[in-house]
C-alpha cells in the first residue's frame, strides 16, 4: 500500500491524473481487503460502499436516485397511508423524500410524524448527509485539478 501511495505521489507530482487516479483506485481496493481482514465487516463494508459509490459519477448520481425513489417510497407508506395509491400521496412522498435527502432534516416537526415515519425520516437524514459528503468529495477529487 505504501509503495502504491508513493506512486500516486510521483505522478501527482508530475500532473498525470489519469494515472494517479488508477494508482489510488488500487490503493483503495488493496487498503479494503486490508479492512475486510483486520477489522470489523462493518467498517469493511461502508468502507466498500463508499468505494463503490463513489467509482463514478453516474453510478453515485444513481445511487442517490435509488435513495430518493426508496424515500418516496417509504413516506408514501408511513407518512401518506391509503387503501388505493394516488398521484397526490406519492407526490407528497417524493416531496417528503426529497427534503429528508437534501436539506437533511425531517419534512415536518418531528412530534408531527408517526414512529414510522420518524425513524425513515432520520435514516434519510443520515444517508443524505453520507451521500452528499461522499458526492462533494469525489467532484472535488475528481474535477478539482483539472
Amino acid at each position: 500500500i505504501t509503495l502504491a501511495g508513493r506512486l500516486a505521489a510521483r505522478y501527482r507530482a508530475y500532473n498525470q491524473f489519469d494515472e494517479e487516479l488508477e494508482c489510488l483506485t488500487h490503493v483503495g481496493k488493496m487498503h479494503w481487503r486490508l479492512l475486510l481482514f483486520r477489522h470489523r465487516f462493518a467498517r469493511a463494508a461502508l468502507s466498500w460502499y463508499a468505494a463503490f459509490v463513489t467509482r463514478g459519477i453516474l453510478q453515485a448520481l444513481f445511487v442517490i436516485f435509488v435513495w430518493i425513489a426508496t424515500l418516496t417510497i417509504l413516506f408514501t407508506a408511513t407518512r401518506h397511508p391509503c387503501r388505493d395509491v394516488s398521484w397526490e400521496s406519492v407526490k407528497g412522498g417524493l416531496f417528503d423524500g426529497l427534503v429528508t435527502f437534501f436539506a437533511m432534516q425531517p419534512p415536518d416537526s418531528l412530534d408531527k410524524l408517526s414512529t414510522a415515519a420518524t425513524a425513515v425520516a432520520i435514516v434519510g437524514t443520515i444517508a443524505g448527509f453520507f451521500h452528499l459528503g461522499l458526492l462533494a468529495s469525489f467532484l472535488a477529487t475528481r474535477f478539482g485539478r483539472r
